[in-house]
């Protein structure tokens, strides 16, 4: 089980909350990047962590290039990249490109804190991936579910990331289940896959996933493939879940 640090915080002047993330101090004098979620009002930096150590507030802001027509994003792009949890080159961010199963797993098991590392059977997937490291632990924590192959390379769909972001929450998901009021809110509920249609009802009962409006009411696009600028916001709202409770 993990520990859960609270450090308090008071930002200083000129800084942003997007950059608040907690450091791991070693006994090397390096430090490591523990994430975290940073609540401004309560000035309270909180992480999921997996053993005591020796931590501390740590601020790493990021700015890039390429976010002005994602300013409903910029602010979870920046907090996620200030804790290397989505990774970026340079000052671009390439918010619109898509994301990959693979980049999807390695995302979420860092929000979780989870140990890397492990074995797993996948078919498709090589020893010497770079992401293999990650699909054993969010196996482990039950984010994924044993199949035959993973399918890295293959654009993560929405109600993929439902259904591994509840799965995530283990316990501490939304009871709500997918039924008849759930669905009359959404006109393209009936597209929903059967085994994604409780997950994708608990993610927008968390406040994790919202509906985009469409030409006929307010549609949820579970095929729909996610931008990079959606999946750090889905994210973001993930590890705010899994600190401070649903999100308004």
């Amino acid at each position: 089980s993990q520990l859960m640090l609270g450090l308090p915080y008071t930002l200083k002047a000129g800084q942003d909350e997007s950059g608040v993330t907690t450091l791991l101090l070693n006994a090397d004098g390096t430090t490591q990047n523990a994430g975290g979620y940073y609540d401004s009002d309560l000035e309270r930096l909180t992480a999921r962590l997996n053993h005591f150590s020796r931590y501390a507030v740590g601020y790493n802001p990021q700015n890039f290039t390429d976010l002005s027509k994602y300013g409903w994003a910029s602010n979870f792009i920046r907090a996620l990249s200030a804790r290397n949890i989505i990774a970026s080159t340079g000052k671009t961010f390439r918010p619109g490109d898509a994301v990959t199963r693979a980049e999807f797993a390695k995302m979420i098991v860092l929000i979780k804190n989870l140990v890397l590392g492990g074995t797993t059977e996948f078919a498709d997937v090589k020893g010497s991936d770079w992401f293999k490291e990650y699909l054993a632990p969010a196996l482990k924590d039950g984010i994924l579910s044993n199949a035959a192959s993973f399918a890295p390379g293959r654009k993560i769909t929405r109600e993929e990331i439902a259904a591994m972001i509840v799965r995530g929450m283990g316990d501490e998901a939304p009871t709500v289940v997918y039924d008849a009021a759930f669905a009359a809110r959404f006109t393209d509920a009936a597209k929903i896959s059967a085994y994604a249609k409780n997950a994708m009802a608990k993610a927008v009962d968390a406040g994790i996933i919202t509906g985009k409006s469409g030409a006929d009411g307010m549609q949820l696009d579970p095929q729909g493939t996610a931008t990079r600028a959606e999946a750090a916001t889905m994210l973001f709202r993930f590890l705010a879940y899994l600190t401070t409770g649903p999100v308004e």
